[in-house]
């Protein structure tokens, strides 16, 4: 036994505090008794034996939890209506068309592509899309009217693009893009043009007549549309091609045109003169460049992919710097980005 002498002013507290520390012990499997000696007021009285015993105390069992309600799944993303599409029909084309791509990366991210290509064109080319998460459709071009320039074949298979919505349901807006053109400005601001059939520029460049350029066409799908172009293409006329197709069938009435900037042609920086559409003359070409063109159409000189640099820098002395200039980068970029066969 063990003894204490204690006040008795500190029996109760510590009784108390001793009960608990049993517990602790009895937990352990070590059983313990105290035996307290609390003295009288009167020391003559003799001593008060105090023994308490290890009181156990009940270790609770925890009640059986449910598991929580799974939570219902994130309502599916919806995919986006819009999306830049483009065509190509050869290795030179499909190489352009990544490089417009790369630039929408970063000019109009956010936007997805699409890239329409004719079945006999070799995989190899369209490796390179994969990494823009580019969709490509493997489509029969329409054929031309019979005896047309052969230059133009394939033609007619970016006005597969009105049909799109029937192969990739989700789409509602597109913007069509030829590949031979280069991109200065951001162009999703065209998603949210007011509602019409199709938006395209004003090809300038045809003053006094008044035409518009299928190089940039913004449009709405729909049945009706597609149903209308798709006629319109077993109908082809004799030498008549894409442009013309679009013209006849909706300028001017059903068409929004766009301003020229949206179609600028690089034969300018050929023969240094601007565009009548320029707003700030002041600025020259190089203005024209570096703030006004929003698209720019590779005709002088002739397709990137098939420039002979050293060749036009002798024939195109006179020209202003950036006509081969953008070739150059044109050129620069593809090494980089492109499958190799790209060139003519």
């Amino acid at each position: 036994m063990m003894s204490f002498r204690l006040d008795r002013r500190l029996a109760i507290p510590l009784a108390l505090l001793l009960i608990i520390s049993s517990t602790t012990l009895l937990y352990l499997n070590r059983p313990l008794w105290f035996d307290l000696s609390i003295p009288n007021s009167t020391t003559s009285q003799p001593e008060t034996q105090i023994q308490l015993p290890v009181v156990p105390v009940p270790i609770p069992i925890p009640f059986p939890v449910s598991p929580p309600e799974p939570h219902p799944p994130p309502p599916p993303t919806k995919p986006n209506p819009f999306a830049f599409v483009f065509y190509a029909t050869n290795p030179g084309y499909a190489c352009s068309a990544l490089l417009l791509i790369r630039q929408l990366a970063s000019l109009s991210p956010g936007i997805p592509t699409v890239l329409m290509a004719p079945p006999d064109l070799n995989q190899t080319y369209l490796d390179p899309f994969t990494a823009y998460n580019t969709t490509i459709l493997r489509i029969e071009p329409p054929q031309l009217h019979e005896g047309g320039n052969d230059y133009y074949t394939s033609v007619l298979l970016k006005l597969m693009a009105f049909g799109l919505h029937q192969r990739l349901p989700h789409l509602q807006r597109i913007v069509v893009l030829d590949s031979d053109q280069t991109i200065r400005k951001p162009l999703d601001n065209l998603f949210t043009l007011p509602t019409t059939d199709i938006a395209a520029p004003i090809a300038y460049w045809l003053h006094p007549d008044q035409k518009i350029t299928s190089t940039l066409l913004v449009i709405s799908l729909s049945d009706r549309l597609w149903n209308e172009v798709e006629q319109g293409m077993k109908d082809i006329r004799k030498d008549e091609y894409d442009m013309d197709l679009v013209n006849r069938l909706f300028y001017p009435r059903r068409v929004m045109v766009l301003p020229g900037s949206y179609c600028t042609l690089n034969s300018h920086w050929e023969a240094k003169d601007l565009p009548v559409w320029m707003q700030r003359n002041e600025t020259g070409l190089q203005g024209l460049w570096d703030d006004e063109a929003v698209v720019v159409h590779f005709t002088a000189v002739g397709k990137p992919w098939g420039v002979n640099l050293p060749s036009s820098r002798v024939s195109k002395k006179n020209a202003h710097p950036r006509l081969l200039g953008m070739i150059q980068e044109w050129v620069d970029e593809a090494r980089r980005a492109c499958t190799a066969g790209w060139r003519y």
